[in-house]
């Protein structure tokens, strides 16, 4: 993994946000909510792309280590904010 550069102080409160979900994740890359989080966040910040590609790293996580998909009310979450 890439290591995570911290935003500077000119930068806004969603990037400072979208660094502590992602320091939170290097501990915990499975944990829903906070994966959850960073994709709302990106989308909030108009990152589009960067929420697609969380997404899909995200599944495919999960999908290659557990054997499993997001549960249906994440994915509902997700595809709410996506269509936003």
């Amino acid at each position: 993994q890439k290591a995570a550069i911290p935003p500077q102080d000119g930068d806004d409160r969603g990037l400072r946000a979208r660094f502590r979900r992602q320091s939170r994740l290097a501990k915990d890359p499975y944990d829903q909510t906070l994966n959850y989080e960073l994709i709302r966040l990106n989308v909030q910040t108009g990152d589009r792309v960067a929420a697609i590609k969380h997404l899909q790293a995200y599944k495919e996580r999960l999908a290659t280590d557990l054997g499993i998909l997001p549960d249906e009310k994440m994915q509902q979450r997700i595809r709410g904010i996506l269509a936003s």
